[in-house]
C-alpha cells in the first residue's frame, strides 16, 4: 500500500499531525448527513486506527502516563471482529484507568454518521462499572491532515445526543 504510507509520511513526519478535541465546542446538531457507503473504507478505517493509535500513545505521554504507553493494545489488528479497536488507560478520580477505544475514520470534515456493528453498540452501551468505559474515536479527514474527536458513546446516549439512523446501526453523534 504505497499511497497509505505515503499518507502516514506526510501526517507523522510534518506539520499535519492529528489532534484529539476532547469537548469540541462547535455545534454539530446543525448539520445534518446520511452515510454513504465509502469505497475506500477499509483502508480509511485501518488508516484511521493507526492515526488513533499513535496519537493516543502521545496523549498518555502528555498526561504523565509514560509507563502505560507501551501497555496500549491495538487489539483489532490480533482480532478484527472485536467490538472495540484499542485499549489504552485514563486519569480518573480513582487513578489510572483502562479504556477501550473503537475508531471511526471518514475522510469528510464534518460528517458525524458512521456505521456500528450490533457487537459495537452493544459494548458502547453496556453500563457495568466492571468493564472499562468505551469511547468513539471519530477520526476526521483521514486521507490529509486529519483530528479526532473523543467522544463518551454512553454519556452521548443518556443525554439523548444519539440518533440511530437506520436498522443497521447508522449512528450521528448530536450535541448541543
Amino acid at each position: 500500500n504505497v499511497e497509505l504510507k505515503d499518507l502516514e509520511k506526510d501526517i507523522f513526519e510534518s506539520k499535519n499531525k492529528p489532534t484529539i478535541v476532547q469537548n469540541p465546542s462547535h455545534n454539530m446538531g446543525q448539520h445534518r448527513f446520511s452515510f454513504h457507503p465509502n469505497p475506500f473504507s477499509d483502508e480509511d478505517g485501518k488508516r484511521g486506527e493507526e492515526i488513533a493509535f499513535e496519537k493516543e500513545k502521545k496523549r498518555l505521554e502528555d498526561l504523565g502516563l509514560t509507563d502505560y504507553v507501551e501497555k496500549i493494545k491495538h487489539v483489532s489488528l490480533i482480532n478484527p471482529t472485536n467490538p472495540w479497536d484499542i485499549e489504552s488507560f485514563d486519569q480518573s478520580e480513582n487513578g489510572v484507568v483502562q479504556i477501550r477505544i473503537e475508531v471511526k475514520a471518514t475522510p469528510s470534515p464534518d460528517n458525524y454518521v458512521f456505521p456500528m456493528s450490533e457487537k459495537e453498540l452493544l459494548e458502547a452501551l453496556r453500563d457495568d462499572n466492571e468493564k472499562p468505559k468505551y469511547y468513539i474515536y471519530r477520526v476526521f479527514n483521514v486521507r490529509q491532515n486529519p483530528r479526532i474527536e473523543r467522544f463518551d458513546f454512553l454519556d452521548f446516549f443518556k443525554k439523548n445526543l444519539i440518533d440511530f439512523k437506520s436498522k443497521d446501526f447508522y449512528v450521528e453523534i448530536m450535541r448541543t
